[in-house]
């Protein structure tokens, strides 16, 4: 092909050049066959760097043709005339002395050097560079044996196949050259080529001549790729052409990359037991494949896998299945995978997928969870076939999708749910055929099962699930039977997905301590060593995901969720803050894990007056409102920064419209339903609507802690200090958590106060006093009488006792709470009459009491009902209960 024909790749030129410009003293571009070695150095040779340098090129043969020192000797000969009849012990003397006498620019590309390439060839070319500073060398090789090693980068500049490789932008520019239109289906073709120069330069002739492909139908006689888009016919034709290349050339290369065609990726112990022959033999047909660039390597030795190009394994794959019976097939996949388990189990996993073995990818995948679906697009791309029956049947499979497509904004709620309830009734179903402990899906299928509860609300079931399995990973039984060398050195024990299950679930269902456990299990498991990734020490953990930042940010979010939901602010700030490093330095949590971040950061807004931070919250959260389970949360938080700016009477409606908005594109509020309900009893508590607060307590469980809490608030609010001091008393503070604490505490306080129990109420102000600066958690002044807490706190620092005026005084305005006095038995009948008989003269009447005395009765229920008005009178006290059947 003329050069002419091709874009100059000046990307590559450069890389020919020093930094002044120069040419580089010695440059291999080592590749395999048809990735454009030639092409580079023709256009090298043409490029404006070679201008006033001599060239030659010579094309190295393979011995025993001729020596490469013989042929250098040639072919640094002027003429033909010129050229020295030498004996091959002389010819590389002569080159060495030729080259020495260089006196102008020297350019010297050497073709095809593989066919000679050996240590002492590689190290006498390198020894030649040296002998003159006017020569450069350019050597083309497939392979060669020392030359790319890290032992002489510094002497030697290397191109290798990743640079030789189109990038999609200079395919596209070789496209507009040629004056072909890209397609869509010619962009996923070449997007399958990967660059490689003669897929793609073949794709783009056939579509400018719009050939038609070779029938290659696939054989149905047994075991073939569950899913393979049929390839572009150009690139079929390449592969038929390879295929027929080898089968004259090599029929033992030929077979091998049949069968890594099945396998999507051969170990060379599987390449020696296909060929039946030693390991010695078996590498020289694996490097013909490599040579000519229908292969690739990945890992090392003795891990190392060789994968055929995805340009040509479709092609290849569908003439393997008519080529090798259906049983040799079967039992090459499972064998060949079955090893690949523990090495490289996203493989294996994907190679049981496409041969439609899932029992076994359901098997690899509960193992080996999270660092299978570390790949998101590559193990999405491998489920994307199943169908329900698939998914139901297999339902670790079907969690793996729900997982995964949890975090994508293109998939619907309805497709989510759909997938979770897949998951929770096959694993139910599963668990009731084989309810055995000891079973390798056991605890897989449970977890499931777990998430499913939770899903659907039931939050008592999906924790009594999440201490189970705590229980199971703490004890040293093993999961699994048989040799140990059968068991993962990762799995479920080390699995950060199962155990960021368990803890979201453990906080959902009110269990901080199980939740803190697990998150900091997750954090240890994950944890990040100075300058990498991931400490390579323990080996447990870096082999259970390979995204270890990225779980470390949802350990640490987690953490900050639950001391932030317990009221430890503080603690809650500096696992925010580590968090939030964290996110930047390797991103954020998979499976939207970063959102009990954001939760955080919305509720740490009200508590540091930092409005800015609820609003960078509620921004990252509000478009997946649809799916994650802790909106009501930020909406809570929402409503808190209402009611810190305007209060109580404000925050309701605002927290009311939010949760019947979101709740219209969800399947109910799930587990948050009680915690809804007790947020809201508080504001209405605090709003004065006793009689909505009473309604809303008496349906939760009386023997909740919270729900007592609230008992207790309400009669506080109600001026029943007697029945909220021994709410208080009977309830105690040695199991309720901090915030539950500084609640209680501050509720007996003012309780005591009333009930002339001063002492007893001052040190109830001092310990809350304490506890709210030691957490940050101020916002708990807000949930009880204002003016008694600053006639207490005045009263307390005059005894000697504590001095918290300054923190009570810092509760803004417009948040401060009223408690409403109470009426006497006159002034109640005198709030009844209201309703009845408006009038002055007909309230006396019916009370028989002088019209004055009734007028100054009501004007004692407006001010004790801090209104200005009969409506608003009637309407308070409709809310708080006063008036009759309005409860």
């Amino acid at each position: 092909m003329d050069t002419g024909e091709l874009i100059v790749r000046e990307r590559l030129l450069r890389r020919f050049r020093d930094a002044e410009e120069n040419l580089t003293p010695f440059v291999l571009l080592v590749a395999p066959a048809g990735s454009g070695k030639s092409t580079l150095a023709a256009q090298l040779i043409d490029s404006p760097s070679v201008v006033g340098t001599r060239v030659y090129v010579t094309h190295a043969s393979a011995p025993p043709d001729r020596s490469l020192w013989r042929t250098l000797a040639d072919s640094l000969a002027q003429t033909e005339a010129a050229r020295p009849v030498l004996h091959e012990a002389d010819a590389r003397e002569h080159v060495r002395r030729f080259v020495g006498a260089m006196t102008e620019p020297t350019l010297l590309v050497i073709d095809d050097y593989h066919h000679v390439s050996s240590v002492d060839n590689d190290r006498a070319l390198l020894e030649m560079s040296g002998i003159s500073p006017h020569l450069r060398l350019c050597v083309l090789a497939r392979s060669v044996h020392i030359l790319d090693g890290p032992l002489y980068r510094h002497r030697v500049r290397v191109i290798a196949r990743e640079d030789l490789a189109f990038t999609p932008a200079e395919a596209r520019d070789l496209a507009a050259q040629w004056g072909v239109d890209v397609s869509p289906a010619l962009t996923d073709a070449l997007a399958q080529a990967g660059g490689w120069a003669i897929a793609v330069t073949t794709l783009l002739r056939s579509a400018q001549s719009s050939e038609s492909s070779p029938d290659l139908r696939e054989g149905n006689d047994g075991p073939s790729p569950r899913h393979s888009s049929t390839p572009h016919p150009a690139l079929q034709r390449v592969a038929v052409d390879v295929l027929d290349v080898l089968g004259q050339l090599d029929p033992a290369a030929r077979g091998l990359l049949l069968a890594a065609s099945l396998v999507d990726g051969l170990t060379l112990k599987h390449a020696e037991e296909v060929l039946g022959r030693p390991a010695v033999a078996t590498l020289m047909h694996v490097r013909t494949l490599r040579e000519i660039g229908v292969i690739t390597a990945v890992g090392s030795t003795p891990t190392e896998t060789f994968h055929v190009h995805p340009a040509l394994r479709a092609t290849v794959a569908a003439q393997a299945t008519r080529e090798i019976s259906s049983s040799k097939r079967r039992a090459l996949v499972l064998r060949a995978t079955r090893d690949r388990e523990r090495g490289t189990p996203l493989d294996a996993f994907r190679a049981y997928l496409r041969f439609s073995y899932l029992p076994e990818a359901e098997r690899v995948l509960a193992a080996n969870f999270t660092l299978i679906t570390d790949h998101r697009a590559t193990c999405l791309a491998a489920l994307d076939p199943l169908t329900d029956d698939d998914l139901s049947t297999h339902p670790t499979l079907a969690a793996a999708r729900f997982f995964l497509e949890f975090e994508l904004a293109t998939v619907s709620p309805k497709r989510l749910w759909h997938t979770s309830q897949l998951s929770y009734r096959g694993a139910q179903r599963r668990l009731e055929i084989n309810p055995n402990p000891d079973d390798p899906l056991y605890l897989a299928h449970r977890a499931q099962v777990m998430v499913g509860e939770r899903v659907r609300g039931d939050a008592p079931a999906a924790l009594a699930i999440a201490k189970e399995i705590e229980a199971r990973l703490s004890s040293p039984v093993r999961l699994v039977d048989g040799d140990p060398d059968d068991v993962p050195a990762h799995g479920p024990y080390t699995d950060p997905a199962l155990l960021a299950e368990i803890a979201f679930t453990a906080f959902m269902g009110g269990d901080a301590g199980l939740a803190r456990r697990a998150w900091q299990k997750l954090a240890t498991l994950v944890e990040l060593s100075p300058g990498s990734e991931a400490s390579a020490s323990r080996a447990g953990m870096t082999r259970s995901t390979v995204r270890h930042g990225p779980w470390l940010h949802v350990a640490l979010s987690g953490l900050a969720l639950v001391e932030s939901n317990e009221g430890n602010f503080r603690q809650g700030a500096e696992f925010l803050t580590r968090s939030d490093d964290i996110r930047e330095a390797h991103g954020p949590g998979p499976a939207l894990g970063w959102v009990n971040a954001e939760v955080v950061r919305a509720h740490h807004a009200y508590e540091f007056r930092r409005p800015d931070l609820l609003a960078q919250a509620v921004a990252r959260i509000s478009p997946w409102y649809d799916r994650i389970e802790q909106w009501p949360m930020v909406i809570m938080a929402e409503a808190e920064s209402v009611r810190y700016q305007r209060g109580p009477d404000w925050a309701l409606p605002h927290l009311r419209t939010a949760v019947a908005q979101v709740e219209r594109e969800r399947h109910g509020v799930g587990v948050w339903g009680g915690y809804l309900a007790l947020y809201q009893a508080m504001l209405n508590t605090t709003s004065g609507n006793f009689a909505t607060s009473k309604n809303m307590i008496d349906s939760l469980p009386a023997k909740n802690s919270f729900v007592q809490i609230e008992q207790a608030r309400l009669a506080l609010f109600r001026s029943d200090d007697v029945r909220a001091l021994l709410t208080i008393q009977r309830l105690g503070t040695a199991a309720l958590n901090m915030r539950q604490r500084i609640d209680a505490l501050l509720i007996g306080a003012v309780a005591a106060w009333g009930c002339g129990r001063s002492q007893e109420a001052f040190v109830s102000l001092r310990d809350a006093g304490e506890l709210i600066e030691r957490c940050e958690l101020s916002m708990m002044l807000r949930s009880v009488p204002f003016d008694p807490l600053v006639e207490i706190a005045a009263a307390a620092r005059d005894a000697g006792v504590c001095d918290v005026t300054t923190l009570i005084d810092s509760v803004p305005e417009a948040a401060r709470c009223v408690r409403r006095e109470s009426l006497t038995q006159m002034e109640q009948r005198a709030l009844e009459s209201m309703a009845t008989h408006p009038a002055l003269a007909d309230a006396a009447l019916a009370l028989d009491i002088a019209p004055a005395t009734v007028k100054r009765h009501r004007l004692a229920v407006y001010r004790k009902l801090r209104v200005g008005s009969r409506e608003e009178a009637i309407l308070q006290a409709t809310r708080m209960g006063l008036l009759p059947n309005s409860s």
